[in-house]
């Protein structure tokens, strides 16, 4: 009967031991959830529409890279501000700035700017970026929205939109 005690009691402290394990895994959210090192992938068209034609061009976006993210701090609604740094392979480096609750994160819309060429014409894209994210097992998933002109010599020659970009990043094992 002692045996029989001991055993039951051992079984006991080893399923507490895993519960209090598996609670304290399972709590980890928020910008603890999304900090680490990632390799990314964007894809996605945008629409350009030019103001001296009719038609709506589709722009085919594919891009590769590295995706530093980092908790910087907790506000009062428990939601965590992270940093996300992108930094497209051959290319630029954007900063952006979230918050995060749960397996979610909302960045903090950003510009950015790029050479796009049409039919061998050069023009600068001037785009404001809006999206979310959410953490899938390890995999995010960050979809954003596009708005903004196209110019050439500082004169707006067109708009640029797209509702569905996508980059998805694998955590760097």
């Amino acid at each position: 009967m002692t045996q029989s005690k001991n055993i039951k009691k051992h079984i006991l402290k080893t399923i507490a031991t895993l519960i209090v394990c598996n609670l304290l895994f399972a709590c980890q959210n928020g910008a603890s959830l999304f900090s680490g090192n990632y390799s990314y992938k964007t894809s996605g068209n945008t629409s350009v529409k030019l103001n001296d034609t009719n038609n709506n061009i589709a722009i085919e976006m594919d891009e590769i890279g590295q995706m530093d993210i980092k908790a910087l701090n907790k506000n009062k609604n428990h939601n965590d501000s992270i940093i996300i740094i992108k930094n497209k392979l051959g290319g630029d480096i954007n900063i952006l700035t979230a918050f995060a609750k749960g397996d979610s994160f909302w960045i903090k819309p950003y510009n950015i700017e790029y050479d796009l060429t049409i039919s061998s014409t050069t023009y600068k894209a001037e785009v404001v970026v809006n999206g979310n994210g959410e953490m899938y097992d390890d995999i995010i998933v960050l979809t954003e929205t596009y708005n903004g002109v196209i110019t050439m010599n500082d004169e707006i020659k067109g708009n640029i939109s797209s509702d569905a970009i996508t980059t998805v990043a694998k955590p760097n094992k």
